[in-house]
């Protein structure tokens, strides 16, 4: 991938997540650690259910010194809009199955955009999509092995990265709001998918110059 999903992040199994989360969230991952089990599960050839996300966070964080937003709950989806081009988005999210184990956790999306050069009619239509693998095996360059009832996952969403002006059109072009559409998707040991909602962040626009 290029753009958006080039940047990701995960931690396999462990506690969900890497900042502190008020206590309710941390009893009720806790509980459902105990229920499902830190072990692959025995598997179920007549499973026929498929996993699903039991918890998903979003945070805002500024890129230039590491700054956090409060996490924000996207378990049944979120909007964000208006959201400054020096932050990235960190998604992190738990997937269970106590069936067939959690096999494996990808992003799927898609981004959109126009570059337009002043006194021109016609603005360029730009658009991308997005496809991975959690921020860990980016990291290591390795695919996660095993089939744990629950699955922590973190992606990092950064549009900008990689352009010292936080750039995705010329310098001397107009840019459009920028928006980002993804879903998390688990599979689970017999192959069957789960889908998140929709997470969709929308960038502010950027004038030229």
């Amino acid at each position: 991938m290029n753009l958006v999903a080039d940047k990701t992040r995960c931690s396999e199994q462990g506690p969900m997540i890497r900042r502190s989360r008020t206590p309710t969230i941390l009893v009720l991952l806790a509980a459902a650690s105990v229920l499902l089990g830190a072990c692959d599960p025995t598997g179920d050839p007549n499973d026929a259910t498929p996993p699903e996300f039991i918890q998903i966070t979003v945070t805002v964080q500024r890129v230039t010194d590491g700054f956090e937003e409060p996490p924000v709950d996207a378990t049944s989806g979120l909007t964000l809009d208006n959201v400054q081009r020096d932050r990235a988005i960190i998604v992190e999210a738990t997937a269970a199955d106590d069936q067939s184990g959690i096999k494996q956790v990808r992003l799927r999306g898609e981004t959109d955009w126009e570059c337009h050069t002043p006194g021109d009619d016609l603005a360029e239509l730009k658009h991308g999509t997005l496809a991975g693998p959690p921020d860990e095996e980016r990291a290591s360059g390795t695919t996660v092995s095993g089939r744990p009832a629950l699955r922590n996952t973190t992606f990092t969403l950064d549009p900008f990265e990689g352009n010292s002006l936080r750039l995705v059109c010329a310098a001397t072009d107009d840019a459009s709001e920028l928006l980002i559409k993804v879903n998390l998707v688990a599979t689970n040991g017999n192959d069957l998918e789960g889908v998140s909602p929709l997470i969709s962040v929308e960038y502010q626009p950027r004038p030229a110059g």
